[in-house]
């Protein structure tokens, strides 16, 4: 894991949240930023994802607050359009605390604290992703069998299920950003399958099953 030693560049979004694991689609128009892309992508590549803090749509300086848990990713791809500006694909990496913005530059920055996740008891670890894959089927309504009948794929791993499942399924976005400040899976795993039961009781369907890492319906 990167120790962050140099000031990475910060980009905040509203009322999204990156996650681990997951990959993140920009495009960057504004002049500031497709400077800022230029030159990650001479360096490491790395760029931080942040939320915006409520009352972002009154802010005129450019300074709104963002909350201090963010993603850093790393630009697996990019492409520059006709008009200058650029497309790039973001793979998230690691959870990092933001310690202090540094100045200097058009766009934000920070100096990151890296976050490790906590471990999780195997059996626990199998348990809990049994209940999330047994919460995916009865929600798209393919429930077939019992959570303890459900093989998994020896790939599966608990944290990066539940940041996939994060990113992906309907939430609010404050609830998401718990879930990436959680640094335990286990807990994230729990509120994932209350949340998913809750999905199921409003009559709500997302198919995001086929891009969930080790779930098959059948």
């Amino acid at each position: 894991m990167s120790d962050y030693s140099e000031a990475v560049p910060i980009f905040p979004l509203a009322g999204l949240v990156f996650f681990p694991g997951t990959v993140l689609p920009l495009h960057l128009f504004e002049p500031r930023y497709r400077e800022m892309a230029l030159e990650l992508l001479e360096g490491e590549g790395l760029l931080a994802v942040a939320l915006l803090e409520e009352g972002w749509e009154e802010d005129v300086t450019g300074e709104t607050p963002i909350f201090p848990i963010v993603t850093v990713g790393r630009a697996r791809r990019w492409e520059r359009q006709e008009d200058g500006s650029l497309n790039v694909e973001l793979l998230g990496l690691a959870r990092a605390r933001i310690l202090g913005e540094v100045t200097g530059k058009l766009w934000r920055r920070a100096r990151l604290q890296p976050l490790e996740e906590l471990p999780v008891d195997p059996e626990e670890t199998r348990e809990l992703s049994q209940s999330l894959l047994w919460g995916l089927q009865r929600l798209v309504g393919a429930e077939k069998s019992k959570p303890s009948e459900i093989k998994l794929d020896p790939s599966l791993h608990l944290g990066r299920f539940c940041d996939s499942l994060a990113f992906l399924l309907p939430m609010e976005p404050s609830r998401k950003m718990g879930l990436l400040a959680e640094l335990d899976p286990a807990v994230r795993a729990r509120a994932l399958v209350a949340h998913l039961e809750e999905l199921r009781n409003k009559g709500t369907l997302r198919r995001v099953v086929h891009i969930l890492p080790g779930f098959s319906l059948n």
